[in-house]
């Protein structure tokens, strides 16, 4: 783990960062938390937080006991999410890419065709495992108490097609859960905590995500973290979006930010994959 204070944060030079690289590490200083309680920065707040959450599941979205089932793998939300249109169809065409044409293709899309668009398309087998570019997705769980796990399953859904359609590309991606907060701890007008969950190198796994993108890795895990390594407030803040952060860095400027308020819903979920702009063989319309 990662503990960093007098980060810059957006714009604000005394931001607090935890980062882990990846989810076992992350797992591991809850863990401590739990196993330590006395010796957090608030004293008391860690078993206040478990008692909690074991007698309640609305503010979380599950039972403490669920959510230790859950740390690395929800069943229930991956078998959803391989259910939702487009994913299991995805997920079997892997190899090949779709190329959209004027004159001549496999199949045609009657929407496209009526928004005038290129519309009949080819199937084309991608060979080798080119190295055209490097991508990182961010996905934001910091939200609202009002939403549920049910909503947060398509930011899930959302990178999923995302990260699937440009690793079909050639390209690499590199998927990031963060949280942003503000007001979570005296002295520190934002609070950032990074995992990483999949690096370019590595494949990419579903189950994991499906419980990663979940009310309950935010508002339990996170917030037994939180109050075991610094003084927090009562309310643990609020979330805001991370978008401003990440695009201040040069180095982010292929960053795609699922951030606080998107892909909550189909609707949403396919209008944000809809802006993306990432050269012309990405075409998700």
């Amino acid at each position: 783990m990662i503990q960093k204070t007098g980060v810059e944060i957006n714009g604000y030079k005394n931001g607090l960062l935890f980062r882990f690289e990846n989810l076992r590490e992350f797992h591991r200083a809850v863990q401590h938390a739990m196993d330590k309680p006395r010796e957090s920065k608030t004293y008391g707040r860690v078993s206040e937080l478990v008692s909690r959450y074991k007698r309640e599941k609305s503010f979380s979205g599950c039972y403490f006991d669920e959510a230790l089932q859950r740390k690395y793998a929800y069943k229930g939300g991956l078998d959803k999410i391989l259910k939702m249109q487009g994913i299991e169809v995805q997920l079997k065409a892997a190899e090949y890419r779709k190329q959209w044409s004027e004159y001549d293709g496999d199949d045609m899309d009657m929407d496209r065709m009526y928004n005038e668009q290129p519309f009949l398309s080819r199937r084309v087998k991608v060979i080798g495992a080119r190295n055209r570019g490097m991508f990182k997705v961010y996905i934001n769980v910091a939200e609202p108490w009002m939403e549920n796990y049910e909503n947060m399953m398509w930011k899930t859904w959302a990178a999923c097609r995302i990260c699937d359609e440009l690793e079909n590309q050639g390209h690499r991606v590199e998927i990031m859960l963060c949280a942003l907060c503000e007001a979570c701890h005296p002295g520190y007008k934002y609070t950032l905590t990074e995992i990483v969950l999949k690096r370019f190198e590595e494949p990419f796994n579903i189950a994991l995500l499906s419980t990663a993108c979940s009310p309950w890795y935010f508002r339990i895990w996170l917030f037994i973290l939180w109050s075991f390594y610094q003084r927090s407030n009562s309310n643990l803040g609020h979330p805001i979006t991370a978008a401003n952060h990440y695009n201040i860095n040069d180095e982010n400027k292929t960053a795609i930010i699922i951030d606080r308020g998107d892909c909550l819903s189909e609707e949403r979920a396919n209008n944000f994959i809809r802006t993306l702009d990432i050269g012309s063989e990405f075409d998700f319309s």
